[in-house]
């Protein structure tokens, strides 16, 4: 007597099924979750950077009794950059600088660049490393900002920092 063997040909049981949607779920859960991990990271260390630039403005107002970009006697301390006044679109790429106008603000115009120039007196300093412009990013009369030439980049992707007074 021969036995009658049972051949499964097609589809899969509930098991099976039920298997490979808890593994798929469980893949999409750890990629959503370390892109929040990711996410959460890069937000906790742009609060760490906007400590740093507030702890090291201070201590350059202490020690020359200006804010970095508003010190009008900036020349004095790293030289007068070639462009000094006025044309704000040739920065420089050593210590050389342009004075503020000492009002108290980091103020920007067509005739100043102060909010620029403020990366590039902290760097002077010595308070911050890098290489700022310490001019606009196009025109005269605009006010781009460069990530990477006149203002620093952040730890998130395609972000930078730039300082503006408001009244």
């Amino acid at each position: 007597m021969k036995h009658a063997r049972t051949v499964r040909t097609h589809g899969f049981t509930l098991i099976e099924i039920a298997i490979v949607l808890f593994i798929v779920g469980l893949v999409a859960g750890v990629v959503i979750g370390g892109k929040a991990m990711l996410r959460n990271s890069q937000l906790r260390a742009v609060t760490g950077e906007v400590q740093k630039f507030a702890s090291i403005t201070n201590s350059f107002v202490e020690k020359y009794g200006s804010l970095p970009g508003d010190l009008s006697n900036a020349t004095a301390y790293w030289g007068t950059a070639v462009h000094c006044p006025g044309d704000n679109t040739e920065g420089s790429t050593d210590d050389t600088t342009c004075n503020g106008n000492s009002d108290g603000r980091v103020a920007s115009s067509t005739a100043s660049t102060e909010h620029y120039r403020f990366w590039q007196h902290l760097s002077a300093a010595g308070f911050f490393t890098g290489r700022w412009s310490g001019v606009t990013g196009g025109a005269a009369n605009d006010y781009t900002s460069l990530i990477g030439t006149n203002v620093p980049g952040s730890k998130l992707n395609n972000a930078g920092y730039t300082v503006f007074f408001r009244p």
